[in-house]
């Protein structure tokens, strides 16, 4: 459900991330809060400073100004709704997956993600 869909409240997304799927760079939103509902699997949350091991039924909440990342830790593959808001996270998630299929340098991803509100601070989270 894009912002369109939901009239501007929020964005919301269904991922899937493979076993040993080492994550995202470990970031911070300046203006958007994020939330993780686990449908399946379990993934491996940092937030601030703790490490959470969120199962099927779990559900994540990560304020904006946090520094947060996953790993998918597991051996099994892990599904997760994924909910952004305000609206508008969408178009960061499209460009980046662009990007991911045709390469881009980090320079660039750097740039695209301030514009977006976004504060790389560390490596993906990894396998463990």
């Amino acid at each position: 459900a894009d912002s369109k869909a939901t009239r501007g409240a929020y964005s919301l997304y269904e991922e899937t991330f493979p076993a040993g799927h080492p994550g995202p760079a470990i970031h911070i939103h300046h203006e958007q809060e994020e939330a993780f509902y686990m449908i399946a699997g379990e993934l491996t949350f940092l937030i601030g400073d703790q490490l959470i091991t969120a199962n099927a039924g779990t559900f994540v909440l990560v304020p904006a100004g946090w520094r947060h990342g996953f790993a998918n830790r597991s051996k099994e593959v892990a599904r997760v709704i994924n909910i952004h808001s305000p609206r508008g996270f969408e178009h960061y998630f499209e460009q980046m997956g662009k990007w991911a299929t045709s390469g881009s340098n980090v320079s660039s991803i750097m740039q695209f993600a301030e514009e977006h509100g976004v504060e790389i601070v560390g490596r993906p989270l990894g396998p463990g």
